[in-house]
């Protein structure tokens, strides 16, 4: 596996009157020298469509900092959701694919 740090953190987001809590999964790669930005980008895409159908999805960026460095941020509704789908993603072949 490449270069990943990896940081989950619960974020309380208040409204008014009520509020919720929201985890939020930082990973910053670098990717692979023999992976080009379009293969990256590809593998991204079909991760994505995996992701948003599993429970507690809210949003997802991904963020290229630099020509070999990125930041994927996947917001779900709660620790629980975040926690099933990093068990969910060690099994899962579209993922597996784009960790590689």
């Amino acid at each position: 596996m490449n270069k990943i740090s990896k940081l989950i953190f619960s974020v309380i987001l208040l409204t008014s009157p009520l509020s919720y809590a929201e985890t939020v999964e930082v990973v910053i790669f670098d990717n692979k020298e023999n992976v080009n930005r379009e293969h990256l980008l590809k593998s991204a895409d079909a991760m994505l469509s995996t992701l948003q159908n599993w429970p507690g999805y809210i949003s997802r960026e991904l963020v290229e900092v630099s020509a070999d460095k990125w930041i994927d941020i996947v917001h779900r509704k709660n620790e629980t959701a975040a926690i099933q789908a990093q068990e969910k993603a060690m099994k899962s072949e579209v993922y597996l694919t784009f960790f590689n």
